[in-house]
């Protein structure tokens, strides 16, 4: 391609240099009869082309990013999606790198997760990996080796997690396993409490009434838990054991939480963080709220 193009004009047809119109004729011989609007009007009668319906998909994002989709902690990396896209990261807690060759587009990591991510989680074995969409639900096979494996996909959230009469009806906003059960929190701050035998539910409760309140010691905020994910946390002092906590992410901070402990974080006494601090996502935008 001829060198000198701006950015606002590098791929409009109408603006293309004499040597690239050159190289089109000599790749494209023929007599050069029609335009770009007789191709549209064409495809349009064919029923293949509708105006306005076409978005490029770019291999990286371009717009701003300011909320976190979803988020696993598995295999040593951490997954963190934001709408069409999905970062790997490594590294201790707090200081976290964002892998070679990430940003992907989602499908590039989950196959088949079409439409947008709402949460993301593990059984207690770590086998297997669920993802929910919109309306359905994607089960992967985890491997340290090859990443997520496609089970099942396309699935009904309440045939995939149900188990003694119960299952999973309200829509997902975040999830994450702890401790042999995986937590979904729901739209409306109640949550479902998922036991597990091996990579299988067990049991299935609805806990309603205040019940975010009580797995946190405290009220949420409302734009808290848009995605979840646990972590070990390790300490420097000798003999003192690592202790597991959850990431509850905001629009802009990451909290540290202790889920279903006798001794709660106080507000006062909150531990958090910025998002782009913590995990140096190139791209992320400030958001007003948490």
């Amino acid at each position: 391609m001829h060198a000198g193009y701006d950015t606002a004009s590098a791929f409009k047809f109408a603006s293309l240099h004499s040597d690239d119109v050159n190289a089109i004729n000599m790749m494209y011989q023929g007599a050069g009869e029609g335009s770009m609007e007789q191709l549209t009007n064409d495809l349009e009668r064919a029923g293949t082309y509708t105006p306005g319906t076409y978005t490029p998909k770019t291999p990286f994002p371009r717009e701003c990013h300011n909320k976190t989709d979803a988020a696993l902690n598995i295999g040593g990396k951490v997954y963190l999606i934001s709408g069409p896209f999905v970062w790997r990261l490594t590294g201790p807690n707090t200081n976290y790198v964002v892998d070679d060759g990430f940003p992907k587009r989602v499908t590039d990591v989950f196959a088949q997760a079409t439409g947008t991510v709402q949460a993301m989680f593990s059984s207690a074995d770590s086998k297997k990996v669920f993802v929910l969409h919109d309306t359905s639900i994607s089960i992967y096979k985890f491997n340290s080796r090859f990443g997520f494996i496609i089970a099942a996909g396309g699935k009904e959230v309440s045939d995939v997690l149900a188990a003694g009469g119960n299952s999973v009806t309200k829509p997902i906003k975040a999830a994450f396993t702890l401790d042999e059960k995986s937590y979904l929190i729901t739209k409306d701050m109640q949550y479902y409490e998922i036991t597990w035998k091996k990579s299988t539910p067990l049991t299935v409760t609805l806990h309603q009434q205040n019940a975010v309140s009580a797995l946190l010691g405290r009220a949420p905020g409302v734009e808290m838990f848009n995605a979840a994910m646990t972590y070990s946390r390790e300490f420097m002092k000798e003999g003192k054991a690592a202790v597991t906590e959850v990431y509850n992410f905001g629009k802009r901070i990451v909290f540290t939480e202790k889920v279903l402990s006798n001794d709660p974080r106080s507000a006062d006494k909150l531990h958090f963080q910025e998002i782009p601090e913590m995990f140096r996502l190139a791209g992320w935008c400030p958001a007003a709220n948490v």
